[in-house]
């Protein structure tokens, strides 16, 4: 059996976090987008999933042929994979297995962004559910195989050896670039900051002269959004602590705006439906929480921000992966200079030449042995 068949493979777990986090990214820029498009036209939550439902009557015809032709494709992709068709070293087999994983991947979050509006649709007309028992294992299936596509999403030794110096040195300088740590436990911070932060939201329904009841509307809107916006604060800060890369970075400053964003609809739609009183509570619940994120508190206060817990977590978190790159450098085992260059298909054909003619060069002498006999005379 060839190199190519032994191909190193990463853990399945990596390849279903990647999988959701692609899936979630999808997902997660369309309802944004949907949100802040109902916002515009002034569309209420009922008309909003009613016209979600409809785009999924929309797809669901088409779904089929698309569900078949991705799964082809992933099926195309994996045969490619796993056969190794590419001719040259192992580094240019192993950078196209990464590519078709990465176009698996993508491929079926797509997928899964459809089965979503069918499945809002689905919610909406109940006899439809009958389509999701075609559609569920057609989509379960192109999981699976994105899964296994991911998994070929690997590094060479040489490479791998070079990514690990690389990424201890990019993990201790995020260490040492980290803020003052909080002196408590995170979630004790983010309690105490949503305590603070619901009070604070409840000061503009107090200077209007709110009712008893919309007041406890509003605390109950503003306690919901100020624990999830301080929440959300902590996970954006220790995302943007523990990056590495600044295209990683970009990226989770990009999600954290759109999440942001999604809230700031929210309210729209809020005060809409509910009224400016109750709205004003959920921007203030959700903007509050930006000061003790990004605000460079003194070192006392500092122990009590979002910020400081985000670097307590993000302290810890970088000397986990510091000692697990570390350890993965240390029991990493180099191949020698050559072992994984697969000969060229002009290479072959000469080592095939050449065999064939050695081959040749040895029968000669044992047929005119043969032929002459031991004595060397003739028969």
């Amino acid at each position: 059996m060839s190199d190519v068949q032994h191909a190193d493979r990463r853990e399945l777990a990596e390849s279903v976090k990647e999988l959701a986090g692609v899936a979630f990214t999808f997902h997660l820029t369309i309802a944004v987008v949907w949100v802040w498009l109902s916002a515009a036209a002034k569309t209420s939550f009922d008309q909003s999933f009613a016209l979600a439902a409809e785009a999924g009557k929309f797809i669901l015809e088409p779904a089929f042929g698309f569900f078949g032709t991705v799964l082809a494709l992933l099926l195309g992709l994996f045969a490619v994979s796993a056969g190794g068709q590419v001719l040259g070293p192992l580094s240019s087999i192993a950078d196209m297995r990464r590519r078709l994983g990465w176009a698996g991947e993508i491929l079926a979050a797509a997928a899964l962004v459809s089965f979503t509006f069918i499945a809002l649709y689905c919610l909406s007309d109940p006899p439809s559910w009958a389509s999701i028992l075609i559609l569920g294992p057609e989509m379960g299936a192109i999981i699976f195989l994105a899964l296994q596509l991911a998994g070929f999403i690997v590094w060479e030794p040489q490479l791998r050896r070079n990514l690990l110096i690389d990424r201890i040195d990019r993990l201790e300088r995020a260490r040492a670039r980290l803020p003052n740590l909080a002196s408590h436990a995170w979630a004790s911070i983010w309690l105490a900051n949503t305590l603070l932060v619901t009070v604070a939201a409840l000061v503009p329904p107090l200077l209007v002269g709110a009712t008893v009841p919309r007041l406890v509307v509003c605390a109950i809107v503003g306690l919901v959004m100020s624990l999830v916006a301080n929440g959300f604060g902590i996970a954006a800060m220790l995302n943007e602590f523990t990056s590495t890369d600044r295209p990683t970075r970009w990226l989770m400053r990009l999600t954290t705006l759109g999440g942001y964003g999604f809230v700031a609809a929210s309210c729209a739609l809020l005060a809409l439906s509910a009224g400016w009183s109750v709205a004003s509570t959920a921007a203030l619940a959700t903007l509050l929480p930006l000061a003790s994120m990004f605000i460079h508190a003194h070192r006392f206060f500092s122990g009590w921000t979002l910020r400081g817990a985000a670097a307590r977590l993000a302290d810890r978190s970088l000397a986990k992966k510091l000692a697990v790159s570390k350890g993965a450098l240390e029991g990493l085992e180099l191949p020698p200079e050559g072992a994984f260059d697969l000969p060229s298909p002009g290479q072959r054909l000469r080592t095939i030449l050449d065999q064939l003619f050695r081959a040749r060069t040895v029968a000669e002498p044992v047929t005119e042995v043969a032929k002459t006999g031991p004595s060397g005379l003739s028969r």
